[in-house]
């Protein structure tokens, strides 16, 4: 059986997707979280493919960026829809969550204190607008019922 390592932030971010997929797909998985602020990302950094995490590592080779890692998992795992459509989706859903992560990319940064700015201000100025532009309830409503 494999060894699964998934290494990101300490949070939820770009890896809460990889991790809920890893749960179900029943993979039990290694969850290494790196605090910002402390060496931990700095060694581990120049060692990533694309100096970026998230990052998993299945028996020591690494695969990077969330979309990949997510598509990986869910073609082992006969999560990616049951035709070429539905896997279209899939990836189409994974990028569109891109979009809207980024958006609200400024708010994280400050939060965390590594970009200068007013807390509310940041919230207002790319989460709200973020969630407004992107949020996909127009697709939601208009969805079939379907597996995916």
């Amino acid at each position: 059986m494999p060894h699964y390592k998934l290494t990101y932030f300490a949070g939820r971010g770009k890896a809460e997707g990889i991790r809920q997929t890893l749960v179900l797909a029943g993979i039990d998985f290694e969850d290494v979280r790196v605090t910002h602020g402390t060496p931990d990302w700095p060694n581990l950094k120049p060692n990533t493919p694309f100096g970026q995490i998230p990052v998993l590592e299945v028996d020591g080779k690494m695969l990077s960026q969330a979309n990949a890692i997510n598509k990986y998992i869910a073609g082992l795992h006969g999560l990616n829809g049951s035709n070429a459509w539905e896997a279209a989706e899939l990836d189409g859903i994974g990028i569109h969550y891109d979009d809207l992560f980024n958006s609200c990319r400024p708010f994280y940064m400050t939060m965390l204190k590594l970009l200068p700015g007013d807390l509310n201000e940041a919230y207002k100025n790319s989460v709200t607008k973020g969630r407004d532009a992107f949020f996909p309830a127009k697709w939601i409503e208009t969805r079939p019922d379907t597996p995916i």
